[in-house]
């Protein structure tokens, strides 16, 4: 799987995408720090993950006087479904302590958050991307893949940093463990 986020400029990224897209390889953007997706890019997409604040502004773009679209039932009704006509084939709401909702070509899923006591939240979607990223890479079906993804994140809530945050494998096995 490919995977970014804008941390850095639209052309390595869409380059990157469109050759991946030949290979048959998965992408996923995770467009953070927001700024709006080249179309080209979007239809390069295979999973695009999103926080409330970037599917607010990519609805200004996409579906201008769209009323509350980060909104988890207006994502799964309108937005979702908008992106998905425009590429993607998974698209992901994160949503904090209230946890993710997920839009397939299948229909749509939701994840619970993991409840923790946060200390620092800022690495917790980055965390999120990454690990579902990981977990559809490694064969994981789509609910296991959000499980696995929402335990990371809770995972990055419980120090502060960010990097230092980061949860293992073996991290995320143990939260999942203990929540049966």
């Amino acid at each position: 799987m490919v995977m970014a986020q804008f941390e850095i400029g639209d052309e390595p990224i869409i380059a990157a995408f469109a050759l991946a897209r030949q290979a048959n390889i998965p992408t996923l953007l995770n467009p953070s720090p927001f700024r709006p997706i080249p179309p080209e890019l979007l239809a390069d997409t295979h999973i695009l993950v999103v926080n409330q604040t970037e599917a607010q502004a990519l609805a200004a773009e996409i579906l201008p006087g769209a009323s509350d679209p980060a909104e988890p039932s207006r994502f799964v009704e309108e937005l979702g479904p908008e992106l998905l006509a425009r590429g993607p084939s998974f698209v992901v709401l994160t949503l904090g302590a209230a946890g993710a909702v997920a839009v397939t070509t299948d229909g749509a899923i939701g994840q619970a958050a993991i409840p923790v006591e946060a200390i620092d939240t800022l690495g917790a979607g980055d965390a999120f991307a990454a690990t579902l990223g990981v977990a559809l890479s490694r064969g994981a079906g789509t609910a296991q893949a959000l499980l696995q993804a929402a335990a990371a994140g809770a995972i990055a809530t419980r120090k502060a940093g960010v990097f230092e945050a980061l949860g293992t494998q073996a991290d995320i096995d143990q939260m999942l463990g203990m929540q049966g």
